[in-house]
């Protein structure tokens, strides 16, 4: 590696030209990130007989690029015949949700309990960028011939419900457990297989099977308990212990769907 180093380090003095930094990079999918996030609370003190209320409802939207590189397609059958050619995948997803959170003290116990729900999309497709346009330029310009599916739509629906309570025994040593109750829905959609996309893309079938799709729902208990002791005189917690214990209650499979 060393006398490669200094191999490149000596031809470049001797001619700068040889190695630069190309201008002229032009990609329909450039290599990014976006976030967009948004979030609104909104809260009530003292009411239904000494209860705190806060409700919080969200939005998140990311948007994720990948730089150009070589398609990982696994090898075609006899009399397909692919060229060399580069791709980009993408990949969005939309999360939204909210939450309504009740809080109330009495005398050492106070106690936390509420709801949640949140609904979450994923897309992912792939450009299949022109090989000729790719080859000529060493892989500066990539235009998009066509976006085919990386990945099956899916859709994720949750809904929560939770109680926590805390018990302070002494000024310096408090109890808490908590339990939340938790149903998942997971759904992919219909699927043609990308390199079945691609295939077709190059001229190879006009049509291919689609992998059927599905829905399971979960339910997943939460369980919960800790302690906090505190020996500081500025209120600092002196030390902690949490313990979560998580159970999964897996589909019926003679009442629901399986997933392809």
């Amino acid at each position: 590696m060393a006398f490669f180093r200094s191999r490149v380090y000596r031809i470049y003095h001797q001619n700068p030209d040889l190695i630069n930094v190309l201008g002229g990079a032009d990609s329909d999918v450039v290599p990014r990130t976006e976030r967009f996030m948004a979030n609104i609370q909104y809260s009530l003190r003292n009411i239904l007989g000494g209860h705190n209320l806060l409700v919080q409802a969200y939005g998140r939207r990311e948007e994720a690029d990948f730089g150009a590189s070589f398609a990982e397609v696994p090898k075609p059958p006899a009399g397909v015949n692919l060229p060399v050619f580069l791709s980009s995948a993408r990949g969005n997803t939309d999360v939204y949700g909210a939450k309504a959170v009740l809080s109330k003290n009495w005398n050492a116990f106070s106690f936390t309990y509420g709801t949640d729900l949140d609904f979450e999309n994923f897309k992912g497709d792939q450009a299949i960028f022109n090989p000729k346009i790719s080859s000529e330029s060493g892989g500066l310009i990539n235009k998009a011939d066509a976006f085919v599916g990386r990945y099956p739509d899916t859709k994720i629906f949750t809904l929560a419900g939770f109680i926590q309570a805390d018990w302070n025994i002494t000024k310096k040593l408090t109890l808490s457990g908590g339990v939340r109750q938790q149903f998942i829905n997971v759904k992919l959609d219909d699927f043609v297989g990308f390199k079945e996309q691609v295939y077709m893309h190059f001229g190879y079938g006009n049509s291919a099977d689609v992998v059927k799709g599905g829905k399971n729902n979960y339910d997943v208990l939460c369980l919960m308990q800790a302690y906090y002791t505190n020996s500081h005189p500025t209120g600092r917690p002196g030390s902690a212990f949490h313990r979560g214990l998580p159970f999964l209650t897996l589909p019926n499979p003679m009442v629901s769907e399986n997933i392809s």
